[in-house]
């Protein structure tokens, strides 16, 4: 770049120059103002090509470099290898003359002790413990050298390769020997404090008790969980599901409603599991007892997929437990159960199965029942919320979502629906 160029590169940097020189330029003619413009392009051509013709040389004078540095590192190679061979020259000719055989380490453990305690060469070559003091003629250069190209990062093809840890040997004085390379590991023991996880498996469901607080005062604490290994965590190891649970509710206080998945069989046949009844006896603040009863009832084709409770359990005049739920399906279906029983310590029994009449076109994956209005509110893979009148038996509102419903939730209530006739 010539002085010109040097001259305008600095001027370009000044704002009160150019302020300046564009100054010169207000009361002068057009035909003036476009001859320096074509100068200006004629110059800023030079300019690009000065510039590439020197990107053209930076690009081979890196090519340049790497190509020196490989051929430093192939020139230390070779030296260690003589190195490494005069060495074995040496060794075996001293072996032959003190009258025994010793047998050399391979090559890739030379970072190591060069002899033992009962070597001959001990008396000639003193060992190197943990501080290295002196320089013995024999000393071997370390064999692998690492050349550090004198080139910047970015011109690197690659970074160099860590080097392995080495395992030094305990001699008999407690010392660790360095051998001969310049550096040592360090080995550290770190305790380690491992905490068990809950789950085998990614945990399902997460339930607290719906009994009230002068009912039992034990089951208000209780919180069950289940997970896809097919744990209920709170009954213990011993109870084991041959599928996960796919959902699960409170049918009384002390009663949950579990719902497994649909299981493949020996035929590659999904099997339609029914819902269990996990009857809760006894607790305290470390353990639970319980039974568990299935239920016969198959209404879904392809198995439930969700379930939600609908009303929380009463108990009649007459002392008779009553219960219900609902369910959904991966069938389209919702159905409402009710069951009875005469006393906690005997099993419910289905008194009736009553299908509700919702439109879903894909599996149902969300149930929840406004007890105060009577309403039911589900939602499936479909993208569709219904609103459905337990009352007039008929959906009252139907709401287009963004995204499939999973979950819902007592607060849906405050949610104000725009009705749509059906």
């Amino acid at each position: 770049m010539n002085s010109d160029d040097d001259k305008s590169y600095d001027d370009s940097s000044d704002n009160d120059s150019l302020e300046e020189e564009y100054g010169l330029f207000y009361n002068t003619s057009t035909t003036k103002i476009q001859g320096h413009l074509h100068d200006l392009m004629l110059k800023l051509q030079r300019q690009q090509a000065k510039q590439a013709h020197y990107i053209e040389k930076t690009r081979l004078l890196n090519r340049s470099i790497q190509k020196t540095s490989r051929q430093i590192g192939k020139l230390t190679n070779m030296i260690t290898e003589r190195v490494y061979e005069n060495e074995r020259s040496f060794r075996k000719h001293t072996s032959e003359r003190k009258g025994s055989v010793d047998i050399l380490p391979p090559r890739d453990h030379l970072d190591q002790d060069i002899a033992g305690e009962d070597s001959p060469l001990l008396a000639d070559h003193p060992r190197q413990l943990a501080k290295r003091t002196g320089s013995p003629s024999h000393r071997l250069e370390s064999k692998r050298q690492r050349v550090e190209p004198s080139t910047p990062l970015a011109t690197q093809e690659s970074k160099p390769v860590p080097e392995k840890g080495r395992k030094p040997e305990i001699v008999a004085s407690g010392e660790i020997a360095i051998a001969t390379e310049d550096f040592c590991d360090l080995y550290l023991h770190r305790s380690q404090y491992v905490v068990n996880k809950g789950f085998d498996k990614k945990p399902r469901s997460l339930l607290y008790n719906i009994a009230e607080e002068g009912l039992n005062p034990e089951m208000k604490n209780i919180m069950v969980t289940t997970s896809l290994d097919g744990h209920v965590k709170t009954i213990g190891k011993g109870y084991l599901y041959s599928t996960w649970i796919e959902d699960l509710c409170w049918a009384t206080p002390t009663t949950l409603a579990l719902c497994p998945a649909a299981k493949k069989g020996s035929s590659d046949e999904e099997s339609v599991e029914t819902v269990s009844l996990l009857h809760i006896q006894a607790t305290d603040e470390s353990s639970i007892e319980g039974r568990v009863q299935s239920l016969q009832e198959l209404p879904h084709e392809k198995g439930i997929s969700v379930i939600a409770p609908f009303g929380g359990g009463r108990r009649s005049a007459d002392d008779v437990e009553h219960a219900q739920f609902v369910t959904g399906g991966n069938d389209k279906s919702v159905y409402l159960w009710s069951m009875s029983r005469e006393d906690a310590s005997s099993d419910f029994s289905v008194s009736s199965l009553d299908s509700i009449n919702v439109k879903h076109t894909s599996a149902v994956q969300a149930l929840y029942y406004d007890q105060p209005n009577s309403r039911l509110f589900t939602g499936g893979a479909d993208e569709r919320l219904f609103t459905y009148d337990m009352q007039k038996q008929s959906i009252v509102a139907e709401l287009r979502m963004a995204g499939r419903s999973f979950h819902e939730i007592g607060a849906i209530r405050l949610v104000r629906f725009k009705k749509q006739r059906v």
